[in-house]
């Protein structure tokens, strides 16, 4: 189903993140238990504000919780850990003149993905490295169906883009660069994505995945490795688009990816590896915060299916931002030209 597609790949470099922070309690400062340099997580501050905290630079200690105006709710789960009943008493001395402090803050800490500013060429370094891995880290890469000679896809090879306007992401983090793809699909079914993979020994460029390529013999995307997401529930992104348009985000683990060993193993034929767990977002012309939980995914049906139906966050391959192009012989060719940035995990 996903055919015979072109892969284009930067080799970079990473720098490893180490252990989860602690959380907040009622407006006490937090103390210095150790966090991740520069990371970012939700938090409730005074009032019940819902906004972000930052590690410090040292990764001694987290910052005061921050709500701004311009934090958007969205992405923010409030039923997700948070119970606004949780933890009062109606009997134990309740002060009417007291000044009610906020509840204790869901422990959620963004752990940061790429955030595209990387200065290695071509692409940067991902950020995002598992602790003691033997592998190193992730890349990025564009794919594109080759079903119509008509097929366009650009920048290729892959690399980073400068934004036209910086804007912001997490508070007080402004981005400059990001994830840029534009693209044309006349294929039946076909389709154009950018994304990344998470472990990988050497990158190398392959020319056709599908079939016997000229560097073939220099490809190293056997030595690729599942990652073990499993300590997160989800991904967190900004995303725009020229246009209002459908992403679909993917995540290949190893029973929708061909290294696994479980798809086109047991069914008719390879075909079947691809069908890949995923959450389609709408995309508009401004930037906007999405989330996507691990238990939001699920496999279109067309593979071979996880026998448990939902993903295996232990073993994933790779992440993907894809555009799929018509769904009909008579439809027009699919014509996109979309920006993801600064990735988190949540």
């Amino acid at each position: 189903m996903r055919g015979i597609i072109k892969i284009v790949v930067g080799v970079t470099l990473a720098t490893a993140l180490a252990q989860c922070g602690s959380s907040s309690q009622k407006g006490k400062s937090i103390p210095p238990e150790g966090c991740i340099p520069a990371s970012v997580r939700r938090c409730v501050g005074l009032w019940s504000c819902k906004g972000d905290q930052a590690c410090s630079g040292d990764g001694t200690q987290w910052s005061a919780c921050v709500c701004e105006p311009t934090v958007s709710s969205a992405g923010y789960d409030a039923s997700a850990g948070y119970d606004a009943s949780a933890g009062y008493d109606a009997s134990a001395g309740y002060d009417a003149n007291a000044v009610d402090l906020p509840l204790e803050a869901p422990t959620i800490q963004y752990v940061l993905l790429d955030d595209m500013e990387g200065t290695a060429a071509p692409n940067g370094p991902i950020r995002f490295t598992l602790s003691g891995a033997s592998a190193s880290p992730g890349y990025w890469g564009s794919w594109r169906s080759s079903g119509n000679p008509s097929n366009t896809m650009a920048p290729d090879p892959y690399a980073y883009a400068t934004l036209p306007v910086p804007h912001q992401t997490m508070d007080g983090v402004t981005s400059t660069h990001a994830a840029h793809l534009t693209c044309r699909i006349a294929d039946l079914y076909g389709y154009c994505e950018q994304g990344l993979w998470l472990a990988q020994g050497q990158a190398t460029t392959e020319a056709d995945a599908g079939g016997d390529s000229a560097d073939a013999g220099t490809s190293n995307m056997m030595n690729r490795i599942p990652v073990d997401l499993s300590a997160y529930r989800g991904l967190v992104f900004w995303a725009m688009s020229s246009k209002a348009i459908r992403l679909k985000v993917i995540f290949e683990n190893a029973e929708t990816d061909a290294l696994g060993g479980r798809c086109g193993q047991t069914d008719a034929s390879a075909d079947q590896c691809g069908d890949a767990f995923s959450k389609q977002v709408s995309l508009t012309d401004t930037w906007k915060r999405y989330e996507v939980k691990f238990s939001e995914l699920f496999q279109e049906g067309w593979g071979h299916a996880a026998p448990s139906g939902k993903l295996d966050p232990r073993t994933v391959y790779l992440i993907g931002f894809q555009i799929n192009g018509p769904e009909s012989s008579t439809a027009p060719p699919v014509e996109s030209d979309f920006w993801v940035d600064d990735i988190y995990f949540e």
